[in-house]
């Protein structure tokens, strides 16, 4: 069987994959591989992921197989406590936040570095994120980011309305029915203490949030016939895009990146760990189009990077030296294995030729022998949302 080399990001990134793991690689230290072999001698986790990865664009695909190698190519912002799954410094090594809760500041580590050495800036994650939200990426997951201002509008194609005699354009607020809404919108966003010293883009965000309509006409009409007054403001006005500029997002210099949020969500640091917010390499991107992902042009910014690709085969991934905290990397490798069968699995880990698997994949009629080791066999809870589809 092929092997899938996939290396991980640092101690806490180590911690955090292996605590989530329903059978861990702590028999690797132990000795045992439930007592029948002995442990391997290099410094790879073999690892059984899942299903072979729809993509490693992490804004294309939202499962969890592609998750677990998303985290140790990209990293973003903050990571993920091993623990206590809060926030934690990622590449950026600080942040405030704006005492409304509607604005975060981070600012970037000097030395984080993608794996191609170019030195990661506040630039490279503007222009993620305003990739990620994209309308002709239309990434899965971006709704995520729908917290940030104008992100939905600019996702989902909305259009400003403008007054060609003024050149003002409608607010939100003034078209409100919910008066408790109506409230919010007053007090959401407050205004830059120091005006003169803000950019243009920063007064922009601070200002009141702009009226968004729908882009497609017979859509548009509906929404206007709904509300009679909004109809009768908008006669005689222009339509203007919401374009990926109006996002509430800024590289305020090369190491300072500010988020201008609609309304504030006290969770929202934690939404940031998730891969659509996760910086690429912009001119990687740009050069190669939808190829940038493959294995002879991908540049990532995780602790680990690209080896080898062979779907349905292997995924390799290699510590990567230019990362900013490449000395606390413990692993030197892991080996992703692109396999869903659970008793193959099974197998696969009491010969030791794997030394973790997925959770959820231990066959029931071999739960009474894994509950033996328990350095092995993780039961814990899982918070997790079920759904059914009933067709009546």
């Amino acid at each position: 069987m092929a092997r899938i080399k996939f290396i991980q990001v640092r101690t806490v990134f180590a911690l955090c994959i292996l605590s989530s793991f329903l059978i861990s690689c702590t028999s690797s230290a132990s000795s045992r591989f439930w007592g029948r072999t002995q442990p391997p001698k290099d410094n790879i986790l073999r690892y059984i992921s899942g299903s072979e990865p729809e993509s490693l664009d992490p804004h294309v695909s939202t499962g969890q197989p592609e998750a677990r190698i998303y985290l140790a190519l990209y990293e973003g912002l903050v990571e993920f406590h091993p623990k206590t799954m809060e926030a934690i410094p990622g590449i950026a090594e600080s942040w405030e936040v704006s005492p409304d809760g509607t604005e975060y500041l981070f600012h970037l580590r000097k030395n984080a570095k993608f794996s191609n050495g170019d030195p990661i800036k506040a630039q490279d994650f503007l222009f993620s994120i305003r990739r990620a939200l994209s309308p002709e990426i239309a990434a899965k997951g971006a709704d995520l980011a729908y917290y940030i201002k104008y992100a939905e509008a600019y996702n989902q194609a909305g259009v400003f309305v403008k007054d060609p005699q003024t050149g003002n354009f409608l607010l939100k607020k003034d078209f409100v029915t919910d008066e408790k809404e109506k409230a919010a919108l007053e007090t959401a966003i407050q205004p830059t203490e120091n005006l003169e010293s803000a950019s243009e883009m920063h007064k922009f965000l601070d200002a009141p949030e702009r009226l968004v309509l729908k882009s497609e006409e017979k859509a548009r009409a509906k929404e206007l016939e709904a509300n009679v007054n909004l109809k009768a403001a908008v006669e005689g006005k222009e339509f203007v895009p919401v374009t990926e500029e109006n996002l509430g997002i800024e590289a305020v210099d090369d190491y300072t990146f500010r988020i201008k949020m609609r309304q504030p969500a006290p969770y929202f640091l934690g939404l940031l760990t998730h891969q659509l917010f996760r910086v690429l390499h912009p001119p990687t991107i740009k050069k190669f189009g939808k190829a940038w992902a493959r294995p002879e042009n991908i540049v990532t910014s995780g602790a680990f990077k690209l080896a080898v690709h062979k779907p349905y085969d292997e995924l390799i991934v290699v510590k990567d030296p230019n990362n900013w905290d490449a000395g606390n990397v413990k692993l030197d490798g892991i080996e992703f294995y692109p396999l869903e069968e659970a008793t193959t699995m099974m197998n696969l880990y009491k010969a030791g030729s794997v030394d973790a698997i997925y959770n959820h994949t231990t066959p029931a009629s071999w739960v009474g022998e894994a509950k033996k080791y328990k350095d092995e066999y993780l039961n814990l809870p899982e918070v997790a949302i079920e759904f059914y589809s009933f067709k009546v």
